[in-house]
């Protein structure tokens, strides 16, 4: 079987094109030789964070931006089994992006949780760290998934679960984003519980950080 990665650059463009008849076709086919996790990990995401960062460059403009999330939301709403309900014994999940207004990734995540059949309370783009304690104090979250694009953005983490400490709130954290991935110790130096890479292990995480099963 070929590397999914070789179909990236023809991906990119149909998103551009903003054809969804010719996108769900070329999808359809892919699914038949490619795991849901090579689809989303290996071609979807990184042909998003391309487009955005020929946004970022002129060389897209900002209604493109937007079609090609909204698409790629609507593929993998249609490609992520349905169901019916929600699962039983689930934490209560907050997830953010810190700072930023970079919301692919956060939109997959979320996506993907709610087609395994778990809630999750998604804060608004741009949320500060001090909105962001308070809410999620508010709402009384369990599992906090923060997402952040920026270095500055995650090192204010510290200081946000500094503060769920000092309060006494029993609120578990996992990060993920590029400065986390780019430092591989970062989540540790912010004093996160855990940290993701992708949409996939954000679940077996929360089991092990948990010690639930749902």
């Amino acid at each position: 079987m070929n590397n999914i990665s070789q179909y990236q650059t023809e991906f990119e463009i149909k998103l551009l094109s903003v054809d969804r008849v010719k996108i769900k076709g070329f999808f359809l086919n892919l699914i038949k030789n490619y795991t849901r996790e090579q689809i989303i990990n290996d071609l979807i995401a990184p042909s998003l964070t391309k487009i955005g960062s020929m946004w970022e460059n002129g060389d897209a403009a900002l209604s493109q931006i937007y079609m090609s999330g909204k698409l790629c939301e609507e593929i993998v709403t249609d490609f992520f089994p349905k169901y019916s309900g929600t699962l039983k014994n689930t934490p209560k999940i907050g997830l953010a992006v810190l700072e930023d207004y970079h919301a692919f990734g956060m939109q997959i995540i979320r996506l993907y949780l709610k087609a395994t059949g778990i809630k999750v309370i998604t804060y608004e783009l741009g949320i500060t760290s001090e909105e962001l304690e308070l809410k999620v104090i508010e709402d009384k979250i369990e599992i906090l998934l923060i997402s952040t694009l920026m270095l500055r953005s995650a090192l204010k983490i510290k200081l946000l679960i500094r503060n769920f400490r000092k309060n006494k709130k029993e609120i578990l954290v996992i990060v993920g984003g590029a400065p986390f991935n780019l430092d591989k110790s970062l989540w540790i130096k912010v004093g996160a519980d855990a940290m993701s890479v992708n949409a996939f292990e954000v679940i077996p995480l929360i089991k092990k950080l948990k010690k639930v099963e749902f």
